[in-house]
């Protein structure tokens, strides 16, 4: 006998025709209704690895056999989604992002419910105790009540940086015990450092000791403010003077702007005055900018204790915009200047879209990169951009968002 089923389940069918896949959707709503003591897990497991698949697809995300029931009845298009499989089984690009994507009980149901990712969180979770004294869950999963002291809690470095990379790893842990794995990966910024530990080129103690060290030298500098600025890197490196750095381009027209508070709030003002478009950006340090420069040093002796190997999954840099090649990510002052240097991501993702018939994975919480590579000029039809973790503001299950992924 197996376990009772979970909630939210993925339902697969295919056929040869369209109308193949759907009498199969129909005839699985019969089947469903006329057993509903059937457990809906056994179901979803012998459609997926006990059924042959054809080109015509359709897949249903369902809370349970009665939920089944009725979506498969109705065959309703925002619940069934259809499609056509390709030719060639697409290659998967997983998309990490970085600060300021973190917010509290991100991926929560993952933890409380997915054996795979929580084994992976917990790792985490004990080396950041046993090693730099750090208890991340009461802020990550805080207990009911507690949601605003979390999150602001959850904007410090020291808590924010360490939940991303914890709650990136265990998320591509769990995806690759599903067999989805990645063809190539890039992160944006503090991002970077779990396609490194996936890669090979850290471990993933040494990729939490680079985090925690990132974190602690950013909280003894002055307060930052970041701020998206849409336009081109040369029209908004106009307005910046000497004391903004341009810290990311995020696209052609996309431009991150970091620096001292008040250099940020005249910024405001005269892109205001100018109609040009800008968006605070929820982050207390000035990230990638000159602000930068007198923990560099700190830095640079704590990346050269870390032992660095070559990758061994291709990645693009987001400090050349293009593949890493060859010893370049083993000399600790790459990473130097991957902390100090613009986040050349626009440019890292025309690299990742030369290639056709390609899924680009979001592995992490929010969906900022998805945005950015459905609105790269370089992205085309064979590309496929998809999100892990729903949006904080989204009220929906973590497992059926991610299953529906």
């Amino acid at each position: 006998a197996s376990p009772p089923a979970g909630p939210w389940q993925l339902i697969v069918a295919s056929g040869k025709s369209a109308a193949a896949a759907e009498g199969n959707l129909r005839r699985l709503g019969e089947h469903l209704q006329r057993l509903p003591e059937t457990n809906l897990a056994d179901v979803a497991f012998t459609l997926q690895v006990g059924r042959e698949t054809f080109p015509h697809r359709r897949v249903l995300v369902c809370r349970d056999g009665a939920d089944a029931v009725s979506a498969l009845a109705a065959l309703d298009p925002e619940r069934v989604v259809s499609g056509t499989g390709p030719r060639q089984e697409p290659s998967v690009v997983f998309l990490f992002p970085g600060g300021g994507a973190q917010y509290p009980n991100m991926a929560r149901e993952l933890y409380e419910g997915e054996p795979e990712f929580r084994a992976h969180m917990d790792r985490c979770l004990e080396i950041l105790r046993d090693r730099h004294g750090v208890d991340l869950a009461p802020a990550l999963y805080p207990r009911d009540g507690d949601a605003e002291a979390a999150a602001a809690r959850l904007g410090q470095p020291q808590l924010a940086l360490p939940a991303l990379l914890a709650t990136e790893f265990a998320l591509a842990k769990l995806w690759m015990s599903w067999g989805i794995e990645p063809a190539a990966m890039t992160g944006h910024s503090l991002g970077e450092y779990t396609a490194a530990c996936l890669a090979g080129v850290m471990s993933l103690e040494d990729a939490l000791e680079l985090v925690m060290l990132r974190a602690r030298l950013f909280e003894t500098l002055p307060a930052g403010a970041m701020l998206s600025v849409q336009g081109s890197e040369s029209v908004v490196r106009e307005h910046l003077g000497d004391r903004l750095s341009i810290a990311a381009v995020n696209g052609p027209e996309l431009c991150v702007v970091a620096g001292p508070v008040d250099a940020i709030d005249a910024l405001e003002t005269e892109l205001a005055a100018r109609t040009i478009e800008f968006r605070r950006l929820k982050i207390g340090a000035a990230a990638h900018s000159a602000q930068l420069e007198p923990i560099l040093e700190a830095f640079r002796k704590g990346v050269r204790k870390i032992a660095l190997h070559p990758s061994t999954v291709p990645f693009v840099s987001n400090l050349t915009g293009t593949w890493v090649q060859g010893a370049e990510i083993t000399d600790p002052e790459y990473w130097v200047r991957h902390l100090r240097n613009t986040v050349r991501f626009s440019a890292g993702m025309g690299a990742l879209l030369h290639a056709d018939n390609r899924v680009f994975l979001e592995v992490g919480p929010g969906t900022t990169l998805t945005s950015l590579t459905r609105i790269h000029p370089e992205r085309r039809p064979g590309h496929t951009a998809v999100s892990s973790l729903r949006h904080p503001q989204e009220a929906v299950s973590d497992r059926q968002f991610l299953l529906n992924a």
